[in-house]
């Protein structure tokens, strides 16, 4: 659940390998910070809008969830969530 006013970025992907949930945490806001290199003009757009959540100036606080589930073939499908305050 978003907090009010808050944002919520998600992140998934499918690795045949398994990490514990500080790494995949790790890779999902290595993910988004790196959406700033996306920007091509002076306007947000949708492309950026995960960084944008991470980096609004009003948003104080986070929390992010990790899941993983077992795939066929041997691999690992994990969802990462991170809600911000603001």
């Amino acid at each position: 659940m978003t907090p009010p006013g808050g944002s919520i970025n998600i992140y998934t992907t499918t690795l045949p390998i398994e990490l514990p949930s500080d790494t995949m945490i790790t890779i999902a806001l290595s993910a988004w910070m790196s959406e700033i290199n996306l920007r091509t003009g002076p306007d947000v757009s949708s492309a950026q809008q995960n960084f944008v959540n991470m980096m609004y100036y009003k948003s104080t606080q986070v929390g992010c969830s990790y899941q993983k589930c077992d795939a066929n073939g041997g691999l690992y499908f994990y969802t990462i969530a991170c809600a911000f305050d603001q």
